[in-house]
């Protein structure tokens, strides 16, 4: 019984079950009948088997006379875990085996035929032991299936699907006679594989080749990054940029630590040898910042989550020499020379996105290379090692190639099975484009024209050419006879508007303006086919056209013409399409919105109050609420109190965090600006901003504070607060200057901080020029009230504008009034009044009680003061400027102005000019700031690490001694450093060399030993100073900056001195611009905003 049930391939469902068969069948007599040997061949098996099935119903046909039995079809399964074949022992038998028998008998099957014990030959470790050659032998000996080595049969018949994995012949791999060879030989380098044992075969299976062993150590670029979850917070992250891969992965540690989402993802990914990677456990999508910088921000769509990645980065340690050669570049990833695991890797997908527009490469020899990427320097390369060593370094390949995910493979599968129909032109077609570029005119109004294409035109019996214009159609087309149709449907109109007034006049509406568009006209000759129209007021009144009208039997006009695409006649009434009115927006937004779609709105809506400076309670009015549902319904708007209390603060704070970093990280050193003002609701507020260098050269501002103020204006109470403020930023060591306006309290207060500081150099020149026009106050005085007349008067205003234009001017010019605080207010007011000299004159003297006019000569002085004040004016503007470096132009500007003065003094001007000419020069040389201007230390260094300028202003000895200064800073830098010179250096002798009393080498390493050079931290600054003087001019208005940025290898002290120093402002204009922006905050309806919400509205909208 539990041999007919084996050999039916249906395993009894219990023990039970057997025994009752069993039991069922003791008393019964079998016929005796000689069955066929059996010998193991599949042939002669089916013979016995179909004789041993019959037996077997003729037994159960006697014990069970009325049931039916069916008996299945069977055959032999290929199970990979048990293909050995059945073999019944006494096969000539006479009665079935028990089922004890048949385990006994599959116990002896899958004894080894090497060593006898209970396991596969294929997985014996002493069969595993022998050559290949002996294997070959004893299976052949054996008479063994060279396949799966089973002695039940040969390979011919072998049902195991499994070949040579070396060769893939149709052999076991064990019996492969290359294997051995290719393993006994010894190389330079072994594999870390991972492998997978199979049931027929211990051999390992190579799942992905990635790490070898080398003397040299290859250093593959790594980098540290920030990925942002979804609270917005930055997580680190070291990567390893693989421009070989075309995926990028993160471990399944790093996405769950950042709290990444995952979904689920079926894609296989293979490695070197197209052999397949560990598996894929989903896939997500991040974004991420460099290490050490808020931009730029780069975003990964799809990354692959795995296991593992690859093990530590680099190997071992890296010599110090490598992170000697590189020390002054920012690295990507500060210890790149340090083993550590890699949490990401950024494929071909990402890495194009991380050059650098024109990125320089660095090469050292025997050293790795430098990348200049968004991220920071990265190092690639290999090291060479200077000895031999027995501890080989690991060589790491993470080439990937991305397969085809199982959904993708079915998915084209399908697509295959549908046949593409092919685009053949017919004849129908043909004949159509043809009638189309015979037809087709354009007009002098731009409009295209072309007849439509009628078939017993186009398909002419005849054969003869069709006809080129639309007059030749005619009724014979088929179209019938439209007329009457179109007149009955005419009249049911109109007797349809006159009940209905109001669909009456948006139908003559419509229709009038259809007339004035010139979308139709009047005809001007009898039609000979009419389309009838009716008025539809479903969503909007309007006229639809039916598109054709018959008669009788009369064709309809799109039947009767041919088709404009191939094998497929043209559909006109699916062309004929109603214009309707969106009656719903909601409509065109069935979908819920998304939380990235809420984010970016929110975001938005947050710019315009901290931009634009727009009052919260602009969310409640009900035209900014119309506007928003009309534009998204599913938009919620968050109410004012919202804003005001938890959007905006939220924002701040991350703003504050973001920059604060952004400060902690970027900036070496720094010049600071502030500026105390009232605002409208008499509220003193004192501003402070900071002023660095970052690591791109590119010059920053940030916004330090703009708190409220409503303290004395003491220089102990202003003190206090800018402490307070910098110690809040930690900034007190880095602060190396500081600029204010003149007055005595803001000045006092820096000096007990001890901060270098001077005055605005803007409000310095500006003083200058009111204290010498004083002489002139009259005049301008009369000009001011000219000015201030007109700006005034209406009537006055309205003749002056009709004056310039009637006199050729396109737009008429406003006069400009002078406000003495403004900087060049005073110059621009007498300049404007000038260039309208012809429009001033002419009309006042059409004006009643209009004031005095200017005399000729007065009118004469005026100009000349335009002429004398122009230098100050420019001067003003080149220092005002808060994006750009300007204390190194300080001492330019200032013995220009002077050179300028003296000789304007020698220019035949009238005398009154002339004495604005004497003040101006008197005021320069004698106020105390602007002679200081040349003593300053820091203007002196500014001055000379510009590239503009180097030291061509200075005096002889002033050149002498900035010299000696930057010399000092430089070697102060180097030492810092700890990469410097040491006073004393020798030449070490190569250990490498064998030692060789007789060496063709002793001679000059004897020399070498004996000469011992002398290098200094100072020397080497000397020489890097003198290069840089000794370099070019660049142009008065080139960047400096970006001149330092693609030098800074060339010079990498000095250029750390100038990024320390150059940061300096001479103004106190950003300041300035942060009171005018405050003032356009507390305006009229805003005076009740409290102090903590103009803080962070004027944070947000100057850091942001």
């Amino acid at each position: 019984m539990a041999i007919a049930d084996a050999v039916l391939d249906e395993p009894p469902t219990s023990s039970s079950t057997i025994e009752s068969n069993i039991n069922s069948s003791s008393n019964i007599q079998l016929p005796k009948i000689d069955l066929p040997k059996f010998d193991g061949i599949l042939i002669n098996w089916i013979s016995f088997r179909d004789t041993f099935i019959s037996l077997r119903c003729k037994v159960l046909e006697n014990i069970r006379s009325s049931e039916k039995l069916v008996t299945h079809s069977t055959k032999i399964k290929n199970n990979p875990s048990s293909r050995a074949a059945l073999t019944i022992a006494n096969a000539n038998a006479t009665s079935p085996g028990t089922f004890s028998e048949l385990n006994q008998g599959r116990k002896f099957q899958r004894s080894c035929a090497y060593c006898k014990q209970d396991h596969a030959i294929y997985r014996c470790q002493a069969f595993s032991k022998l050559t290949v050659v002996k294997r070959r032998e004893f299976v052949s000996s054996n008479k063994l299936c060279i396949s799966c080595m089973n002695p039940s049969h040969s390979v011919s018949v072998c049902a195991s699907k499994y070949n040579c994995k070396t060769c893939g012949e149709r052999h076991n791999t064990l019996l492969h006679l290359k294997s051995e060879n290719k393993h006994s030989q010894p190389g330079p380098s072994s594999n870390h594989v991972i492998t997978t044992n199979q049931s027929d075969s211990i051999e390992p299976k190579t799942q992905f080749v990635g790490t070898s062993y080398t003397n040299n150590t290859v250093v593959l670029g790594t980098a540290c990054v920030r990925i942002q979850d979804r609270c917005g917070s930055y997580h680190s992250v070291r990567v390893l940029l693989d421009s070989g891969s075309q995926i990028s992965a993160i471990t399944s540690e790093c996405a769950n630590r950042i709290g990444l989402g995952r979904q689920k993802c079926r894609t296989e990914i293979s490695g070197l040898g197209q052999n397949q990677v560990i598996p894929v456990k989903g896939r997500t999508e991040c974004s991420f910042i460099p290490g050490q910088s808020m931009e730029p921000v780069i975003s990964c769509k799809e990354v692959l989550v795995l296991p593992r990645i690859t093990s530590f980065m680099p190997a071992r340690p890296l010599p110090l020499s490598v992170r000697a050669q590189y020390q002054n570049l920012q690295l990507a990833d500060p210890d790149f020379d340090r083993p550590a695991r890699i949490d990401m890797l950024l494929g071909c997908d990402v890495f194009p996105y991380l050059i650098r527009p024109c990125s320089k490469i660095i090469h050292s020899d025997s050293l790795p290379s430098a990348l200049d990427t968004y991220l920071g320097w990265v190092l690639v390369g290999t090291v060479v090692n200077s000895s031999s060593n027995d501890n080989l370094a690991s060589s790491n390949s993470l080439s990937i190639t991305l397969n085809p995910s199982l959904d993708t493979l079915l998915h084209r599968f399908w697509s295959v099975e549908e046949p593409a129909t092919p685009s053949i032109p017919t004849t129908e077609y043909e004949l159509c484009e043809k009638w189309f570029k015979q037809t087709v005119s354009r007009n002098s109004s731009g409009r295209f024209y072309v007849a439509l294409p009628f078939r017993d035109v186009v398909f002419a019996e005849t054969g003869s050419q069709p006809v080129t214009t639309v007059s030749d159609l005619s009724s014979s087309h088929g179209l019938g006879s439209s007329r009457s149709m179109a007149l009955k449907r005419l009249f049911n109109l109109e007797q349809r508007l006159s009940k209905d007034q109001a669909l009456y006049d948006a139908y003559r509406s419509f229709m009038d303006e259809y007339l004035s568009l010139g979308h139709m006209k009047i005809a001007t000759r009898p039609g000979k086919y009419f389309i009838p129209h009716h008025a539809n007021n479903v969503d909007e009144e309007m006229v639809d056209n039916p598109g054709s009208n018959k008669e009788n039997n009369a064709n309809q006009l799109p039947s009767t013409s041919t088709s404009q695409t191939p094998l497929t006649p043209v559909n006109f009434e699916a062309l004929n399409v109603r214009k309707r009115k969106q009656t719903d927006i909601a409509q065109y937004v069935p979908k819920k919105m998304t939380l990235d779609t809420q984010k970016k709105i929110d975001d938005a809506l947050l710019k315009m109050f901290t931009k634009d400076f727009q009052p919260f309670k602009m969310v409640e009015d009900e035209g900014f609420k119309n506007v928003v549902h009309l534009l998204n319904t599913s938009y919620k708007i968050p109410n004012r109190h919202t804003l005001s209390k938890v959007s905006i603060p939220a924002l701040y704070q991350k703003c504050l965090n973001e920059t604060k970093e952004m400060v902690a990280t970027e900036a070496v050193s720094g010049c600071i600006t502030t500026d105390c003002w009232t605002s409208r609701n008499n509220a003193g507020y004192i501003a402070i901003t900071f002023h660095f260098i970052d690591s791109c050269f590119k010059l920053k501002s940030v916004l330090l504070s703009c708190h409220e103020f409503s303290d004395n204006h003491t220089s102990l109470n202003l003190s206090t607060k800018i402490k307070s403020i910098l110690v809040d930023w930690d900034l007190e060591g880095k602060i190396i200057f500081a600029v204010s306006d003149n007055a005595s309290n803001i000045q006092l207060a820096l000096t007990k901080l001890e901060l270098k500081h001077f005055g605005c150099f803007a409000h310095t020149l500006n003083l200058i020029v009111q204290a010498a026009l004083r002489t002139q106050s009259e005049l301008l005085d009369k000009v001011k009230a000219i000015v201030t007349y007109f700006r005034k008067s209406t009537s006055a205003n309205k003749k002056f504008n009709v004056y310039q234009t009637s006199n050729g001017a396109k737009e008429p010019k406003k006069l400009l009034q002078g406000v003495s605080t403004r900087w060049n207010s005073t110059f621009y007011m007498p300049e404007r009044f000038v260039e309208l000299e012809t429009s001033i004159r002419g009309t006042l003297g059409l004006l009643d009680n209009s004031p005095k006019g200017l005399t000729s000569d007065e009118w004469k002085v005026i100009k000349e003061l335009i002429h004398i004040l122009r230098p100050f004016e420019e001067a003003t503007k080149a220092v005002s400027g808060g994006n750009y470096m300007t204390a190194s132009i300080v001492i330019v500007i200032a013995q220009g102005l002077i050179n300028v003065y003296e000789q304007l003094q020698k220019q035949n001007y009238t005398l009154r000019v002339n004495d604005v000419i004497k003040n101006i020069l008197s005021g320069m040389k004698e106020r105390d700031r602007w002679g200081n201007i040349e003593k300053s230390k820091t203007l002196a260094r500014c001055t000379f690490l510009d590239p503009r300028f180097k030291d061509v202003p200075f005096s002889e000895v002033l050149q002498q001694t900035t010299k000696t200064e930057i010399i000092q800073l430089t070697t102060a830098i180097i030492s810092s450093s700890g990469t410097g010179l040491s006073e004393e250096q020798s030449i070490p002798n190569d250990s490498t060399e064998p030692k060789n009393n007789y060496s063709i080498w002793s001679t000059v390493d004897t020399k070498v030993a004996q000469k011992k050079p002398v290098g200094t931290n100072t020397s080497r600054a000397i020489i890097e100073v003198q290069w840089y003087l000794e370099d070019s001019l660049q142009q008065r208005n080139a960047d400096p900056l970006e001149w330092w940025q693609e030098n800074n290898h060339n010079y990498p002290y000095l250029s750390q001195l100038a990024r320390k120093t150059l940061c300096c402002l001479f103004t106190s204009v950003p300041c300035e611009l942060v009171f005018s922006k405050s003032g356009l905050l507390i305006s009229d309806r805003r005076t009740r905003l409290s102090s903590n919400k103009v803080e962070m509205l004027m944070f947000l909208n100057q850091n942001t």
